[in-house]
């Protein structure tokens, strides 16, 4: 059974371009490997850290949406965890989107009607 994830990456800053697409591609090769994929990614740049990861005050940031098969996400952690271009990564259950419903306010009292 496919699930909805997110992953969150913070990679070194002085990463090359080809690192970080080298970075990617390995993780859409774990993720196609159990028939997943990645749905959706955004580089959200260089960053500065809120505090130092291995002596560095910048990250760059990279969300990827996921929907991939539960049983793989060990697999996934212990290869970003052996890459020492990902200083830190965070990857969460993406829940579906919920629907809200919002009904309109009566309007107010004139002239101080009770």
């Amino acid at each position: 059974m496919l699930r909805n994830y997110e992953c969150i990456l913070i990679l070194d800053p002085d990463v090359a371009e080809e690192q970080k697409e080298g970075i990617v591609q390995k993780i859409r090769n774990i993720i196609a490997g159990a028939q997943g994929e990645v749905e959706k990614i955004e580089d959200w740049g260089r960053r500065e850290l809120s505090y130092n990861i291995k002596r560095k005050t910048h990250g760059v940031y990279l969300w990827l949406a996921l929907k991939m098969d539960p049983k793989i996400i060990s697999e996934l952690e212990s290869d970003l965890k052996i890459n020492e271009t990902v200083l830190r990564h965070l990857i969460l259950v993406r829940e579906a989107k919920s629907v809200v419903k919002i009904e309109k306010a009566e309007e107010p009292m004139k002239g101080g009607e009770k």
